[in-house]
């Protein structure tokens, strides 16, 4: 189950990342494509909802791990009451300083927040090693997600405003996030597991 809650969690950030680089990159082009026209601060939004996506997604093989052990009582009290705390403090921050992002700021820092009390209850109902949880899944995966970010922001700079930049920066983010994924992400026993469900993939066997 350790092995499981490790690689799944792996596995969904890589996934979210996979798309998430050339979106973050691309936003207001990807935006200007679909609106036309594209409202006041809709790219920050959108920037800001994907970033709370890629940090919120190590939160559900945690909660499904710890429904499987059956106590999850006092999790979902200290969870869920963090998770209210979105809505006065945002009220709050904004009757302070009246910017628009600032709900979607704080919705991130609690999930954040929330992730400690996850981590928790995870080491104590089913002795989930910590550590080597931040060690291995936590920090390999925004190590990958920076240094797989690196090409695509390099093709970004370097070339003009157009949509062939967009076609050249998200096939140049889908090689460099396959190989960081692949060389830097996942150990040997995680390679073997994606190569075999490749190579079941029905146009695979086609080859």
């Amino acid at each position: 189950m350790m092995d499981l809650v490790f690689m799944s969690s792996k596995l969904a950030f890589f996934l979210i990342m996979f798309f998430s680089i050339p979106m973050l990159i691309e936003t207001p082009y990807i935006l200007h494509l679909w609106l036309g026209t594209v409202p006041e601060y809709s790219i920050l939004f959108t920037r800001l909802v994907i970033i709370e996506l890629t940090i919120d997604i190590f939160n559900n093989p945690l909660d499904n791990a710890l429904g499987a052990s059956g106590r999850v009582r006092q999790f979902q009290i200290w969870v869920s009451s963090l998770l209210l705390l979105i809505v006065p403090l945002s009220y709050l921050a904004l009757k302070v300083a009246e910017y628009p992002e600032i709900p979607f700021v704080i919705s991130m820092l609690v999930s954040i927040l929330c992730f400690f009390p996850r981590l928790y209850f995870v080491r104590k109902f089913i002795a989930l090693p910590v550590r080597q949880y931040l060690w291995k899944v936590v920090f390999v995966s925004y190590r990958v997600l920076i240094i797989a970010s690196l090409p695509p922001l390099i093709c970004y700079v370097m070339m003009e405003d157009d949509f062939y930049r967009l076609i050249v920066v998200c096939i140049t983010s889908c090689i460099s996030s396959a190989l960081c994924i692949y060389w830097l992400g996942l150990n040997l026993i995680e390679r073997n597991y994606v190569k075999k469900y490749v190579l079941k993939l029905p146009f695979i066997k086609s080859l």
